[in-house]
């Protein structure tokens, strides 16, 4: 399950096949936009079941496993459609 990039308006989504779906990384594109992950990750858990949110054990580009908060990339326009704008400290990010 390797991550690779995939382009969203000029910045790369760590995305990877798992159970034959794509699944997007959540933590490196919530910061990436200036939000508290703390935050993200707590709405992302209340409310899995929306999201699809899942954890998934994955290897990190330096070779170690990792346990990532994902969601299918099927699920990632709900995602940003459910972010306050105001919160954003770079909307040029999305």
């Amino acid at each position: 399950m390797p991550l690779r990039g995939l382009d969203f308006h000029g910045s790369p989504l760590a995305i990877f096949e798992h159970a034959g779906e794509r699944w997007v990384v959540m933590r490196p594109v919530v910061e990436g936009m200036g939000l508290s992950w703390g935050g993200q990750r707590d709405k992302l858990e209340t409310n899995a079941s929306r999201f699809s949110r899942t954890d998934i054990r994955t290897t990190g580009a330096d070779g170690k496993q990792y346990e990532m908060t994902c969601i299918p990339l099927r699920r990632y326009p709900m995602w940003l459609a459910a972010i306050n704008p105001a919160k954003i400290s770079n909307p040029a990010k999305i």
